[in-house]
């Protein structure tokens, strides 16, 4: 894992190195770090290294190859090593000597900027080459590595992170754009545009996009989109288990790749168990422990969730460590830690404001106690209900509907009705609604909203930047809709919007402790693999998420897997944590909602109503209205 920086100056004159020096000392202060920089008068490049595999302890940065025409930094853990080090024919050394910057390079020498489609693995890299004078930059596909760059003068800057390009920019202004993206929805969705930060002229990379800067021009690529895998046609349920099982555990099994200490987040669901599953079998082959760490309520938490959502999963991840006896757990409770109390360590951490406030403080200390436990690595399964468990019975059924296999979703609904106990009836009547005109639906959603804050930005800010086209584009004004088809599901799921968001806060966790994020059920394989699997298979005789339960038979404990009756929520708890900070909480908010900048973006007569309600503890179903506040605050600390 690593950190990576750099300035290309345009025409004759020098880049300004003090800047750089700046930079790369910044980047430098991170745990374990190695500092790697190369300077001339028209090009500097630097790399930090924090240590997770062999291969990192080994590395040389900047690398220089052929003949010294190209240069490359990287920050990239690669997981198809040995695929790449037979189609590049390096058998000249052994693999274990052969860092994955040296394989990165010598891929580029062969398919040059095609070289991300042949890459598999977690990455973002430059190169610089100088026979073209151009510079290559690189984010994965799913852009679990992040990269940020701008242009400033001639002299074009890029950074894993953002505060080490403010020494480059000459003025530094917020880009009004991104706050209105930032207010648009109450979902914790922080960016609508995915080249936009916080900073006015300094951009993201997207994942899955290529950039090539020359002389005269700016090109940009998306390279990979999941969309367009083709269907899996297998013979028989059973093939497309193996087959499902092949793919999985090899996506977990890359991830085992440190000398040290390997965690995980568990809870009592499919995907985490699964992956502690396949991973406990594998480490205890060489005689190591899986550290577990797993979030569960305080101790005076107070239930709210209705019947068969669960807070406490506690009774499922038991399950496991019995089990599986490698696998060291502990339970996570953090008495005193809130999303209020966490909000300026996280601030500094995030470099701009943020709104995944229901568990990103606890996300946090877990990380830290990973790292006081000797991990390299932090495993999570944060993607498996859009890969590996993927599998709604509403999609199912619609899709078969619009198919016109009304028969097939008829005996799926009385399937699905003996399961669950539930009256044939009620369940056909439930999709007969989804059909129901739209003007229908639209008056009844309005009705049903017309008390809950959706939404706190100034509506003129939100008519200048389109907000609602923006929303509207990234289907995001249907994140609730039912009665979707699998294919406009999927859709969603592989918006880049959700992959990069996901890993800008891991990235940067993982950078701040020197333990790297990594999560299987976000592999490019994995998830080519679910693309392109029928819908069938992931809703069979009406069980939902059939694929992993049937595939992973004999591994993930019946507990777990067989487990229909309840689902896990985690952080149910967040709000009432918020009760020990309630009367700070509020004063601050009072201060934001008077500030001229708050007042110019958001709509302060909404946030007005909400704090006429505040004089104590909003009830935890109406977290929407505490989301908005911690939002706003968020934004105002930046702000000020």
């Amino acid at each position: 894992m690593s950190t990576i920086c750099g300035m290309i100056r345009k025409g004759k004159k020098e880049v300004c190195i003090e800047d750089f020096r700046l930079m790369i000392n910044y980047l430098s202060r991170f745990p374990n770090s190695i500092e790697f920089k190369f300077e001339s008068d028209t090009i500097c490049l630097g790399n930090t290294i924090q240590p997770i595999t062999a291969q990192d302890k080994m590395e040389q940065l900047p690398r220089f190859g052929h003949n010294n025409e190209l240069i490359i930094v990287a920050d990239a853990i690669i997981d198809n090593r040995e695929q790449l080090y037979h189609e590049l024919h390096m058998e000249d050394r052994p693999l274990y000597d052969i860092t994955n910057s040296e394989l990165i390079l010598e891929a580029y020498i062969l398919w040059n900027k095609e070289v991300p489609k042949h890459l598999i693995g977690d990455f973002a890299f430059a190169i610089w080459n100088k026979e073209k004078e151009e510079l290559y930059l690189c984010r994965d596909h799913v852009g679990k590595r992040i990269l940020y760059y701008t242009q400033e003068d001639n002299t074009i800057a890029f950074s894993t992170l953002i505060n080490p390009l403010l020494y480059v920019k000459k003025n530094i202004s917020y880009s009004e754009q991104w706050i209105a993206n930032y207010l648009a929805a109450l979902e914790a969705i922080n960016e609508l545009d995915l080249e936009l930060t916080f900073y006015e002229g300094i951009k993201q990379l997207p994942p899955a996009t290529y950039m090539i800067f020359t002389k005269d021009k700016i090109e940009a690529k998306k390279y990979w989109n999941p969309m367009e895998v083709k269907p899996l046609k297998l013979g028989s349920d059973a093939a497309y288990e193996e087959a499902f099982r092949k793919v999985f555990f090899e996506a977990v099994n890359c991830r085992l790749v440190a000398d040290d200490e390997i965690g995980i987040m568990l809870s009592g669901g499919l995907d985490s168990g699964s992956i502690a599953c396949v991973a406990a079998l594998n480490l205890n082959q060489k005689s190591k422990k899986l550290r577990a760490y797993s979030s569960i309520p305080k101790p005076d938490y107070v239930d709210w969730l209705p019947k068969g959502i669960v807070a406490d999963e506690s009774k499922y991840i038991n399950e496991l460590v019995k089990n599986y006896q490698n696998i060291d757990l502990k339970y996570c409770t953090f008495d005193k830690l809130n999303s209020y109390n966490q909000m300026e360590h996280l601030r500094l951490i995030q470099e701009y404001p943020f709104k995944y406030f229901a568990n990103f403080y606890w996300i946090d200390r877990i990380a830290q106690l990973a790292k006081e436990d000797g991990c390299k690595v932090l495993l999570d399964g944060q993607s498996g209900n859009y890969t590996i468990s993927y599998g709604n019975i509403t999609d199912h059924i619609v899709t078969l509907i619009n198919r016109l296999k009304l028969i097939t979703a008829y005996k799926e609904i009385m399937k699905y009705s003996r399961l669950h106990n539930r009256i044939p009836k009620s369940v056909i009547k439930y999709f007969i609604l989804l059909y129901v005109p739209r003007f229908i639906k639209e008056f009844r959603r309005t009705k049903r909203e017309s008390n809950t804050i959706n939404h706190i930005i100034d509506k003129k800010l939100a008519h200048k930047w389109k907000i609602s086209k923006c929303l509207k584009q990234n289907r995001l004004d249907k994140y609730y809709k039912k009665g979707q088809t699998v294919k406009e599901a999927r859709f969603f799921i592989s918006n880049n919007l959700l992959f990069s968001q996901s890993a800008a806060s891991e990235a940067r966790l993982s950078i701040e402790y020197g333990v790297v994020r990594r999560d299987p059920t976000r592999d490019k394989r994995v998830i080519e693999f679910c693309m392109a699997l029928p819908s069938e298979q992931f809703v069979k005789d009406g069980i939902d998420r059939s694929l992993i339960r049937r595939s992973m038979k004999g591994i993930l404990p019946d507990l777990i897997r067989t487990n229909m009756r309840e689902r896990g929520r985690q952080s149910a708890d967040w709000v009432q944590r918020l009760q020990q900070d309630w009367v700070s909480i509020v004063k601050e908010f009072t201060q934001a909602i008077s500030n001229d900048r708050i007042k110019y973006v958001a709509d302060t007569h909404k946030l007005k109503e909400v704090l006429s309600k505040m004089s104590e503890l909003p009830p935890d179903k109406e977290d929407y209205e505490v989301q908005a506040i911690m939002t706003i605050i968020s934004l105002y600390r930046f702000l000020k």
